[in-house]
């Protein structure tokens, strides 16, 4: 889950280089937590959380969760982020980085996270390995003013500065 959500911090920070939003606050808190809620409901309901296959991700994941526990991690997180208050745009990030198009304020930081987690779910150590990843997020990229190019860049970083953490750290 931790390693995750570094990668998603890291992720965050390469797609707000690509956008030219470097100075946007935030970002990499809001990638780092975007899944609390999932810790969250993993600590309030384990035994519900394990019924949940983990290849779920996206709407799927959303849907196994509102089925068995009543409750997606998205909306626990937000609630943990007001609870903490959080910044607004990181709040939001956490709310709906599985929905950016839902997102009615901080919609750069929505898009930046959940672009990041697009790349954070990819496979593979390299950009062949992830034919359309981004076919489904061109509303995501257009928010943030990317092209499939754009994103492809962004990408082939992550994967390149994710494998060599990986070698780096697990040797």
């Amino acid at each position: 889950f931790w390693l995750e959500s570094v990668c998603s911090a890291c992720a965050a920070r390469i797609v707000a280089k690509v956008s030219n939003r470097r100075q946007l606050a935030g970002v990499f808190t809001a990638g780092l937590l975007h899944d609390i809620g999932r810790a969250a409901l993993w600590e309030v309901a384990p035994e519900k959380c394990k019924r949940i296959d983990n290849s779920c991700t996206g709407s799927l994941l959303l849907e196994a969760e509102q089925s068995l526990i009543g409750l997606t991690h998205v909306e626990a997180g937000y609630e943990l982020a007001q609870h903490w208050a959080l910044p607004n745009e990181i709040a939001q990030a956490i709310r709906f980085h599985h929905q950016p198009e839902l997102a009615t304020e901080a919609q750069e930081h929505v898009a930046i996270v959940a672009l990041a987690d697009v790349m954070v779910q990819a496979s593979g150590t390299q950009l062949e390995d992830n034919p359309d990843i981004f076919t489904p997020h061109m509303d995501t990229l257009a928010i943030l003013g990317l092209d499939l190019e754009n994103a492809e860049a962004m990408l082939e970083e992550y994967l390149t500065r994710h494998e060599a953490a990986v070698q780096d750290t697990f040797g």
